[in-house]
């Protein structure tokens, strides 16, 4: 029970500083979103204002318009996030994060990494509780166990073949 206990006093696995270098480089040189849209998913960063930025990010690259300070400026104003995500100051900290862009797909690996440790935790905590519950049978709970694990393994996979496929289409 106490070891129950602290692991849901910890922190999920994540790297801020990861979130932070990746939406600076992208800021520093939105030609890395291309390569780096592949690895990581809105989702995938912790920060609440990280995703919405991210989000932006991917919405001005999917209309075909560059990504800098002033264009994702706007696209935050117009769904209301711009306050929300810290303002002008903490894009222009973004940006300051990171001197190069050069590493910006080591940084989309380490965020995409702990994502899927995050989702490992909940799909394993959801698994406990159907550990507990007398009413269901094993064989269902077994089952039920197996999707939720799947569910995780899928969502990476995915995200791997999506890099595969993107390689290819460009040989």
């Amino acid at each position: 029970m106490a070891k129950q206990k602290e692991v849901a006093a910890k922190i999920p696995p994540q790297s801020i500083d990861a979130e932070m270098s990746l939406l600076g480089a992208i800021l520093i040189d939105d030609d890395v979103l291309a390569d780096v849209s592949e690895t990581v998913k809105p989702q995938d960063f912790y920060d609440k204002r990280h995703q919405l930025i991210f989000k932006s990010m991917m919405h001005l690259y999917e209309q075909h318009k560059p990504v800098d300070l002033l264009t994702l400026t706007e696209e935050l104003k117009k769904t209301d996030n711009f306050e929300t995500v810290g303002g002008s100051t903490y894009l222009t900290e973004l940006t300051n994060y990171v001197p190069t862009a050069a590493h910006a797909a080591s940084y989309a690996e380490i965020v995409a990494q702990k994502a899927v440790r995050r989702r490992l935790i909940k799909a394993s905590g959801e698994i406990s509780e159907l550990g507990f519950d007398e009413e269901t049978p094993t064989q269902e709970i077994l089952e039920k166990a197996e999707a939720e694990l799947f569910n995780v393994s899928d969502q990476t996979i995915k995200q791997d073949l999506v890099s595969i496929e993107t390689i290819l289409d460009e040989s």
